[in-house]
Parts: C-alpha cells; sequence; structure tokens
C-alpha cells in the first residue's frame, strides 16, 4: 500500500470518528422511564431589584454663631456732696408783701457745742462735724462748697472763733448795693452767707457769682449756695465753734463732689398769704 493511502485511510478514519462524536451528542435519547425534570426541580434565581440608591444628605452647615451682645455700660453715678438725713432743711419762710421783708425762720439748734464747722480754704469747702460720744468732732454731718475771700485784697481771716449772735434772713450790703440770704455771724464782719442776689427777692440771684463757687470771690464773708446758707443759719448757733484754715491738703474727690450740677431755682419769692 502505498503512503497515499495510508494518508487517505487516516483521514477518512478521523472523520468518520467525528461524525460519530457529533451524532451521539445530538441524538441523545432518553431511556423509557426516565421522567422528565419537573420545573420544581429547578432552583429559579430571582435577581434581586438594583436598590435606589439613598440619598446622602447635604451636610448641615454650622450655625453662625450669634454675637453676645456688647453690654450698656453701667453709668457712673454723679458723686453729691454728703448730707445727713439726720438734720434736713426747713420750708424757706415767705415775703409779707411784693418788695417786703422776709421773716426769720425758727432756728433748729441751740446747744454751741453740737457742731464744728471747718472752712477749708485749700478746697473752698466748709465740712460740719458732729460730736461723737466721746466728745470728738468725728461724725461728718453735711459738706458744702463755699467762695472765701479774694486773696489780694479781702482775705478770709484765718483762725478758731466762736459764732456771734448777729443772724438775718435777707440782708442788704450797705457797700455793693446788693443782697444776700441766711446770714449767721462768724465774728465782726464776717459771715456765712449765701450768694448775692441783686434784689430782696431770690428770683433776682446774680448767677455769675453763683458760679464762682469753688473759687475765692467774697470781699472776706464765707459765701455759699442758698440751701447750704440755710442750714447753717438753723444748726450752727451763736458759740459754735468755726475753725478757718488753709493748712489742709488739696482734695480733687472732695472739690468733684461739691462742684454745682445747675442754678438753683427760685423757690421762696410768693407773698404769704
Amino acid at each position: 500500500m502505498s503512503f497515499r493511502d495510508v494518508w487517505k485511510s487516516l483521514v477518512i478514519a478521523a472523520f468518520l470518528a467525528g461524525a460519530a462524536l457529533l451524532c451521539a451528542c445530538m441524538g441523545y435519547a432518553r431511556t423509557p422511564g426516565e421522567a422528565s425534570p419537573s420545573p420544581s426541580a429547578y432552583v429559579e434565581v430571582t435577581r434581586a431589584a438594583t436598590p435606589d440608591p439613598t440619598p446622602r444628605p447635604s451636610p448641615t452647615p454650622s450655625p453662625t454663631p450669634t454675637p453676645e451682645p456688647t453690654p450698656e455700660p453701667t453709668p457712673t453715678p454723679e458723686p453729691t456732696p454728703y448730707r445727713s438725713e439726720a438734720y434736713p432743711l426747713a420750708p424757706k419762710s415767705l415775703r409779707t408783701r411784693e418788695g417786703g421783708r422776709y421773716p426769720e425762720e425758727e432756728k433748729l439748734n441751740s446747744d454751741p457745742d453740737k457742731f464744728l464747722a471747718v472752712v477749708d480754704l485749700t478746697n473752698q469747702a466748709v465740712m460740719v462735724y458732729e460730736r461723737g460720744a466721746d466728745g470728738g468732732y468725728t461724725v461728718l454731718v453735711r459738706e458744702m462748697i463755699c467762695s472765701s475771700g479774694i486773696e489780694e485784697t479781702s482775705r478770709s481771716p484765718r483762725g478758731t472763733f466762736k459764732m456771734g449772735e448777729d443772724k438775718k434772713r435777707f440782708a442788704y450790703f450797705v457797700n455793693f448795693n446788693l443782697y444776700a440770704q441766711y446770714w449767721a455771724q462768724i465774728r465782726n464782719r464776717i459771715y456765712f452767707h449765701s450768694v448775692p442776689y441783686l434784689e430782696r427777692d431770690d428770683r433776682t440771684l446774680i448767677e455769675e457769682e453763683f458760679w464762682k463757687l469753688g473759687t475765692p470771690a467774697s470781699h472776706g464773708c464765707i459765701r455759699l449756695a442758698p440751701d447750704d446758707a440755710q442750714w447753717v443759719y438753723l444748726y450752727l448757733c451763736p458759740g459754735t465753734t468755726v475753725t478757718i484754715t488753709d493748712e489742709l491738703p488739696a482734695d480733687e474727690q472732695l472739690r468733684a463732689r461739691l462742684v454745682p450740677k445747675s442754678t438753683p431755682e427760685p423757690d421762696c419769692y410768693e407773698i404769704a398769704r
């Protein structure tokens, strides 16, 4: 047999073997009695639905901090002179007729040892002290701003004095053609009294002179605001000790307390009925 014949026989044999294998795969026949698989025999795989994506919340912005309100500054109380409530003022006397005189007022103290008055020329102030249980004058009862005598021409006397007897409700300056309220004699022609007025009428206060309180401005007397002059007139009786001194140190806090805040309102210009 030739090589060609052998090769042909091999090709034919290979072809037949492949054909037989193909037929076997396609022509598979169930044997009798072999049941077809029931549908339940198959496991049905249900494909889970793809869930909708859960929305992611937007990040909540951090709240902007509310600034704390700036507190209103508490106003500093205005300093005021010390006034003991134990020794109040009294109603002022009224004129008896238009242009007439003012009646004298009842005095509220007759004990010359009850009070000590110190006129502080350095600070242009008057302090009145009450005698304490130990006999010393240590209890402050009133602070008052004043004007003493002008140093170059009419300086107030220095020293310790016993107050005189003379008191006047609303009197006249003969040399100056002016008036003042509540005169209380310190010695000779030196008095405590109010700032001056043009007439015997408290509506005629000379405001320029009032605003000089706190500086030397008088002709030797100790000028006071009208209410302070009334207080001295009522409570410092004849024989009360008064010390006038220029040896006390400057005290800016005292002066700040005493400086006037406004012009006093007239309150006794009515005519008594």
